[in-house]
């Protein structure tokens, strides 16, 4: 083969690695009311929200959290119109009973996502800049893959096995459909897409 071909090769051929994901669990747009509260587990709070619906529009616009739960405080009550968002719900933690009335609670119905999830290589020595979703410390690549298969909009991810602290940065896009000032050379890193991902 010419050597001249050899750095083309090594950075475009789609090298496919399938791993079988661990059953997980997402946040559905969906939503139930739950008599109970999560006492202490208040991860973002908002002020003068008018509505419980409100306050669950919210939650899934929520970009710094995943927020699965809120707390919703009615006008004229001790939290009034107060929207307390929570990365727990019924599933990881007590619910407390009875929480008052002075608060609804009600959290988004868990979407399960099937085993099977495929990790594609796409570029090695380069990782893609911007478009950081979340960045996670994994003591492993596998792991870095099932924190994107938990995340909707987690499209790929760069991984430096160099590293465990802050080496999985999850990302948005994927290297096709961003700017090509996008990738960066980094010897440490590696870019790899997520597919065949779905969710039931």
């Amino acid at each position: 083969m010419n050597n001249l071909l050899l750095p083309s090769v090594l950075t475009y051929i789609l090298i496919m690695i399938c791993e079988l994901v661990e059953v997980g669990s997402a946040p559905s747009n969906y939503w139930t009311n739950i008599d109970g509260c999560l006492s202490g587990y208040n991860d973002v709070i908002y002020d003068n929200i008018n509505s419980l619906e409100e306050c669950k529009q919210l939650c899934m616009e929520e970009t710094s959290i995943v927020c699965w739960s809120v707390e919703y405080g009615p006008e004229g009550g001790s939290h009034s119109k107060k929207c307390q968002l929570s990365i727990e719900y019924s599933a990881t933690v007590t619910v407390t009973k009875p929480c008052g009335s002075y608060v609804l609670y009600s959290e988004r119905i868990t979407l399960v996502r099937r085993k099977e999830a495929s990790a594609y290589l796409r570029r090695e020595g380069q990782k893609l800049g911007n478009h950081i979703l979340d960045i996670r410390s994994c003591s492993s690549r596998l792991k870095c893959t099932k924190f994107c298969s938990t995340y909707f909009d987690c499209a790929a991810y760069n991984f430096n096995q160099n590293n465990v602290v802050d080496n999985c940065e999850l990302l948005t896009q994927k290297m096709d459909v961003s700017a090509q000032s996008d990738m960066v050379e980094d010897e440490k890193w590696n870019y790899y897409e997520i597919t065949n991902r779905i969710w039931q």
